[in-house]
Formats: structure tokens, sequence, C-alpha cells
């Protein structure tokens, strides 16, 4: 039989509700009891945590203030050497610096300091002269919480900055662009005093381009001159230093650039982006040329090539030849090696002047009759022969006297050729052989003659105008003495009438009138030895002589006793003179020492 549930009253249900505050009333106030206790032991803790870190800081200001005040400056010098090397940012030997540099002009004066707490370690500016010279950190060597805490130097950072008798040099470091550099072994992060792009320094003067990016680091800590490396594509590059002004480059490598050659005949001027070529920039070698067949029986001597050689180049720079103005023909460019051809310019030019009717051979074959002409007499009146030593371009005005002269012009040899010339079956001696770049000149004279080709009687002429000549500049000297104006001025006439008035040679006496006439009076002079050589005809109007002597020479002085001194020299003479028929009478055209 199911019996329904027995139902609560309205006073079973009121008691019920009583009976549930009494059952929790001991647990809430048990909890609330419980966070009052632990708000107010968190309070205690912090107040209690604060005041260690008071009592701490004070103890930590105190260690500073008698850091301060107590250290003498030897203990200062002392303190740098020992935590210097830790704290320098620079990337060198610190503990040579500290002891070689930066120690011995490291003065303080009265110290001061102001708390720089961080949240890892108590820190304190320290001051001298209100200047920060450095930045000391300290620790707790106990470990301690209760506020007996034991303080030590942790570190000090110097102000190098503070250090104004030290200026530490700037030191650039120029590299390409992308590479890695380190310094004294360390791969700094960045640089010092800043960085910026820079022109490559080794850029080569023929370089038409801008040039490879490069960036230059610039370091104002570092004292000592620094050891560098640095790599590009994970290659070492070559380093250019200059301790002097503390500027340093590494050179890009091989991969990035390319050389170039060039070769052109000596004398032809070569061109790089437009810069000629010199040694400043370019290394230059010789090299001997090649023969053309004009050369074929020369000397054998072979032409020279200059070979100009430029590294390092970066860009496909023009590259040019000329000379005298005109553009050189390029022959071949091939993998940077450029080859010139020789221009006419470059090629010999031979100059033979010969007496007329003398054979000639350049490299063994006679010239092409075409290229001699005869020489006129202003032409053959100059040059390096005897003939034209006496200055006869005037002889025109004589043309039965002037003797002939042959020049052959020839040009096209690579090679200086060889020359010889023959007269009347004899060999001769070229009385002068120049040469200028390309320009070569040979210079032969007419053979001696023969004496009896010239007369006794001239050489009796040319023996006295010797004679009348040394009269002249010894028996002389009136400028001091005018008692010796009236033999002098006669010793002058009797000189000019022995030659013909207006020629070179009668010039140059009248040119020498103030000169003579200054040089001292010598009171006696003699001739010995007269005697005549070199006899040349060069034709049947036109003779010449060489006169040599010797000229004892004497001056008279008298002392302020009265005493009379005699003294001597002895002069050398050796005079070619050359005469001339003129107007039915022989006079001398010209005379030169020899």
């Amino acid at each position: 039989m199911n019996e329904e549930p027995r139902r609560l009253s309205a006073y079973g249900n009121k008691k019920a509700r009583r009976r549930k505050p009494r059952r929790y009333r001991f647990v809430k106030g048990l909890a609330v009891y419980l966070s009052v206790l632990v708000v107010l032991l968190a309070a205690f803790a912090a107040v209690f945590w604060k005041y260690l870190d008071l009592r701490a800081e004070r103890s930590a200001d105190a260690f500073v203030e008698e850091l301060a005040s107590g250290t003498e400056p030897d203990g200062w010098k002392q303190l740098l050497r020992q935590y210097l090397p830790a704290t320098y940012p620079g990337y060198e030997n610190a503990a040579e610096l500290a002891y070689t540099v930066l120690a011995p002009s490291f003065t303080v004066g009265r110290v001061t300091w102001l708390p720089c707490a961080t949240a890892e370690s108590r820190s304190y500016m320290l001051f001298s002269g209100g200047r920060r010279f450095a930045v000391l950190a300290l620790r707790d060597a106990s470990g301690s919480r209760t506020g007996l805490a034991e303080w030590e130097i942790d570190s000090i950072t110097f102000d190098l900055g503070y250090f104004s008798s030290v200026e530490f040099p700037l030191t650039t470091v120029v590299m390409p662009a992308g590479a890695s550099l380190s310094v004294n072994g360390v791969y700094p992060a960045a640089p010092s005093a800043g960085s910026g792009p820079h022109a490559y320094p080794a850029l080569s003067a023929g370089e038409t381009g801008e040039g490879p990016a490069c960036v230059a680091w610039y370091f104002d800590d570092i004292w000592f001159a620094p050891e560098l490396s640095c790599t590009l594509y994970g290659e070492p590059l070559e380093l250019v230093r200059s301790d002097t002004d503390r500027f340093y480059y590494f050179r890009f490598p091989e991969r990035d650039t390319h050389s170039i050659s060039v070769t052109v005949p000596a004398g032809v001027t070569a061109t790089v982006g437009g810069k000629v070529l010199t040694e400043e920039w370019a290394s230059l070698s010789v090299k001997e040329g090649e023969l053309g067949d004009l050369d074929d029986g020369g000397t054998g001597t072979l032409p020279m090539l200059n070979i100009w050689t430029v590294d390092g180049l970066f860009a496909d720079t023009p590259v040019a030849a000329e000379v005298y103005g005109e553009s050189v023909r390029l022959l071949s460019s091939e993998g940077y090696h450029y080859v010139f051809d020789t221009p006419d310019a470059c090629k010999y030019k031979v100059s033979v002047t010969v007496p007329a009717g003398a054979e000639v051979r350049v490299n063994g074959r006679e010239p092409d009759p075409s290229t001699g002409t005869r020489l006129s007499a202003s032409e053959s009146g100059v040059g390096n022969t005897a003939f034209g030593r006496y200055d006869v371009a005037d002889l025109a005005a004589v043309p039965e006297a002037v003797p002939a002269f042959d020049r052959y012009e020839l040009t096209g040899y690579l090679a200086l050729p060889n020359v010889t010339v023959y007269s009347g079956g004899v060999e001769l001696q070229p009385c002068s052989h120049t040469v200028d770049e390309y320009d070569a000149v040979w210079e032969y004279d007419y053979l001696p003659s023969p004496q009896e080709k010239i007369s006794a009687s001239r050489v009796a002429a040319a023996q006295d105008f010797v004679n009348a000549y040394m009269k002249y500049i010894c028996d002389g000297g009136a400028w001091n003495d005018p008692s010796n104006s009236e033999t002098f001025n006669s010793n002058y006439e009797n000189l000019k009438s022995l030659m013909i008035m207006g020629t070179s040679g009668y010039v140059s006496v009248m040119e020498s009138y103030r000169t003579v006439n200054m040089l001292p009076h010598y009171d006696s002079f003699s001739l010995s030895g007269l005697s005549s050589d070199s006899y040349v005809a060069y034709t049947d109007s036109c003779v010449s002589c060489r006169i040599t002597c010797q000229v004892l020479r004497t001056v008279k002085r008298t002392g302020p006793d009265g005493s009379v001194t005699e003294t001597a020299d002895n002069l050398s003479v050796s005079m070619m003179v050359l005469q001339i028929l003129y107007r039915g009478e022989w006079r001398v055209w010209g005379f030169v020492y020899n």
C-alpha cells in the first residue's frame, strides 16, 4: 500500500530555515578573519621590505660617500687601471690603454656623487669639478635581505670624454658595401662614430663610372692602430692602411674588377677613359717589336713597344692612342688587350747630309735619287759640319765659292738604320750624328785635302790672321789705361782689314770690341810652335785650314816700393780659318775655335 510522503508543516519549514545560518556562521567568520589577517601580513611585509631597502640604500650611500671622500688621487688611477679593461667599449687592449695612455693624465679633485639606481644594481654617477668622470655600480656581497648588506664595487665605467688631454683619433675604415669587418678580432655591430656612403679610394684615374658601392665606418674610441680584416663573398679582402692619418680601406676582390693592357709604339700617347697613361697610376713595361722590309740589312736593332697595364677597373672604359694630335689606328682589342698600329710619325725619319757626289748607303741600299736635293748656300751654312760652323749662310753672295752638299730625306724605318757614306772610295766618318725621338740626322763633311791643294800663301795668310787676332786680344786693354787706346784701336782695325765686311765673322769681331777692351793689357806676348793642318779645299775659291800655336803673355807690375814684378801665362790656341776669294782678293770669311 503506497503511502504519500510526509509534508512539513509551516512550523517545520520555519524551523528548518533557522537551523541553516547557525550551521555556517563559524565558517564565514573564520574566512573573514583569515582575509583580514592576510591583508595585515602583506602590509607588514611591504613595510618591512621597504624598510630593508631604505636601510640598504642608506648603507650603499655611505659606502659611496666613503669611497668618494677617502680615495686618494693615486687610488683613482689604480681603480682606472683595475676596472677600465672590463668596461672599455673599444676593441683593443684596454689594460695597455689604461696604464700607458689614460692613467698618466687622469686627475680627480673633490668627488661628488648622485644615485642613479637601476633594477639590477645600485649605480652612482661620480663627478669631479662638476664633470662626470665615471658611473659606479655596487653589489651586495652578503646576499642577505636582512638589511645588513655588505656593499662592494661591481664595476666602474669611466667616461672617455673626461680625458680631455687625451684626444682619441678618428679611425676611418672604407669597405665594400655588404662586407663584414673585424676590428682587433671583434666583429662590431656598429661603428662608434657613425657610418655612411664613401667613394672607393682605389678607383683608377681612368675609371669613367662612379665606381663600386662602398661604406665608411668611423670609430672615435680606438687609441692604438687597429688590426683590421674584412671579408666579402666569404673571401678575405686586401687591406690598404695608413696609420698616419688613420684611414684604411679594403680592395675589392679580383672577381669584381678587370685589367687592361695597351700596346703602343714608343712615343705614342695612350689614354684610358680620356686620361693619359702615366706611371703614376699605371704600370709600364717594354718589349721588342718586329722589323719591316726597309729594316732588312740594318743594324738588327728592333723597335721598342710600350705596354701599359691598368688593374682594378670596374667599368668598360674607352681606350685610345694618338701622336702629335693624330689618332692611331687600333689593330685589336681582344680580352681587354688593346694593340695599336705604328703610325708614320713613329717611324724613323732619316736625314743624311754629304758632300756632293758622295755615295750613300742606308741599310746597304742606295736611296732613291728623288729623295736627294742639292743644298743652297744658306742651307749648307748651318748644321754641324765644319763648313757650317763658320756660319756661312750669307755666302750666296759669292756663288762660285759655295761648296756643294747633298741631303737625302728618307722615312718609314721601324728601327734606327745603318748609314754608310763613301767619297772617292774612302768611307767617311760622320762629323755629327743625332737622334731626337724618331728624327735621325747624319752629317758628313769634306775629306781633308792634301797640303798642296792649298797654296803656301793661303796658309801664311791664315797664320797672319791668327797672329793679328792674338795681338788684338793681348796688346790692348785701354779701358783702364787710356794710353793703350791708340794701340788697341790700331790692332782692331788691322784685324778687320783681313776680313770681308758684313760677314758673320766680321760682325763677331765688331761685337767683341767692348769685351776685349776690358781684358788685361799684357806688356808683351809672343807666338811659338806655329803650325797648320786639316787643309780642306771646298772649291777653288774657298779653302780652310787649322792653325795651332802657343802664346806666351807677360805682365809687369810696379809695387809701392818701386820694385817691378813680372808674371807670365801660356795660352794654347787652335783656330780654324775659312778664306774666300772675294772680288779678286783672298779674305778671311770666318773663324772658329777648335
